[in-house]
């Protein structure tokens, strides 16, 4: 039976406040969920900053009136730690006209819910708002659901939330990170560790000096899965490096990190200069790896040649070939 309580959603238009808020987010989070309710995470909420973008989901037809329903929604598991919620939310649009957002009193299973198990919702938030909930029971699961209206991608930010518990702390990691023992300058590799906890929807990802603390800047730093395709700078020195990750809820993170060495080898250049006569033309290199056309000189210059060296990076060969005129 669907509850009677209190629901003031009230909204407030300081378009440059939320432009200085979600400065405070870059990039958002885009949280993973399986469709509908089901896999809905528990993160801590305050203070992080998500995106519908990137959510395709559907389902809920007429939740929050007639012809409402769902086109990228995500889903968060919340237990009322007081009879009256509140959420402070800030929403930056990058198209669209703004969020759904329900709550949710949800069946089991969560998937069988309906426009009945709606506590509260409402269409077209675009700016800083405040939703407050009365008449919920303590120590109880809703769901909060946020969905872009008509399908609109926006950044939402969440602050000052009151009569919400914290999510359980996340345990420790175990296991071991996966990936290459060797990288080249600039290279792209994929890493990736065997741990997952329902209570960690985002993972931290960097790379670092061994013989140093000094962190080193990649691409991306953040994960919303335990596996990450890092990019390195093509200009890190050649040595030994650890590639490190650990889980956050957005309030707490593991006592522990896991890491892996690795070794970045740097791109070698070896020079070779040849002499040809010009009866000789064309001259192909015959130590380049064929079929490679780049490696056939019609006249004399330096050209660079691209091998692969034995732990798999670019070496070049800097040919230079001389073709004397008499």
């Amino acid at each position: 039976m669907r509850r009677t309580l209190l629901s003031i959603i009230s909204f407030l238009a300081f378009g440059l406040l939320s432009n200085q808020v979600l400065a405070q987010c870059d990039p958002p989070s885009q949280l993973p969920s399986e469709p509908f309710c089901t896999g809905a995470p528990s993160p801590c909420l305050e203070g992080t900053c998500f995106s519908t973008g990137g959510s395709t989901s559907g389902g809920g037809t007429d939740f929050c009136g007639p012809g409402t329903g769902l086109q990228n929604p995500q889903y968060f598991q919340f237990i009322a730690s007081a009879t009256t919620v509140v959420f402070n939310i800030t929403v930056t649009c990058n198209s669209g006209s703004g969020l759904q957002l329900a709550i949710i009193d949800p069946p089991d299973p969560c998937t069988d819910w309906t426009a009945g198990n709606v506590l509260t919702c409402f269409n077209g938030l675009a700016g800083p708002g405040i939703v407050t909930v009365g008449g919920l029971v303590v120590g109880q699961t809703y769901l909060f659901l946020i969905d872009g209206f008509s399908g609109a991608v926006c950044e939402y930010l969440f602050n000052d939330i009151t009569g919400v518990e914290e999510p359980p702390s996340i345990p420790d990691m175990f296991g071991a990170v996966a990936g290459p023992d060797t990288i080249c300058p600039g290279g792209t590799a994929l890493f990736s560790v065997d741990w997952s906890d329902p209570n960690a929807y985002k993972y931290y990802w960097y790379v670092k000096e061994v013989a140093s603390i000094k962190k080193i800047t990649v691409q991306p730093p953040v994960g919303i899965d335990p596996s990450v395709s890092l990019t390195f700078p093509a200009n890190l020195p050649e040595g030994d490096y650890t590639v490190c990750v650990y889980g956050y809820n957005g309030c707490d993170t593991t006592n522990n990190e896991l890491c892996k060495i690795i070794t970045l080898k740097k791109i070698v250049t070896v020079p070779v200069d040849t002499t040809v006569c010009k009866e000789k033309l064309p001259f192909k290199y015959v130590g380049a790896p064929p079929p490679n056309s780049n490696n056939t000189f019609n006249a004399p210059g330096t050209f660079p040649v691209k091998f692969k060296s034995a732990q798999g990076c670019d070496s070049i060969i800097q040919f230079t070939l001389d073709v004397p005129l008499f």
